[in-house]
């Protein structure tokens, strides 16, 4: 998908006198949707990047930093509900 933007985006960008719709029967021959190709080109012309934005959610990929901003997310929802011995483990265990 991100191909497709970056060709649309050339072609919108080059000095040249294509039309919107020479531009959409293009990349309609190379098989993409006429809705997908109109809303690169409205892109465009909103100013907005050719990249994906970031998404909400659970995170995609698991690493040591992921691990150890969960894990303080968690113990900090629920720091209230442990007894002191929990709490001075998990202190023990993050330092």
């Amino acid at each position: 998908m991100i191909d497709l933007r970056k060709g649309i985006f050339s072609m919108l960008g080059r000095k040249s006198n294509l039309k919107k719709n020479e531009i959409v029967k293009h990349f309609m021959e190379e098989g993409f949707k006429k809705s997908t190709i109109y809303s690169i080109i409205k892109r465009y012309e909103v100013d907005l990047s050719v990249e994906d934005r970031p998404r909400s959610g659970r995170s995609t990929h698991f690493d040591k930093k992921n691990l150890k901003t969960n894990s303080q997310k968690i113990v900090k929802r629920y720091w209230n509900f442990l007894s002191p011995i929990e709490q001075m483990f998990i202190i023990k265990c993050l330092l």
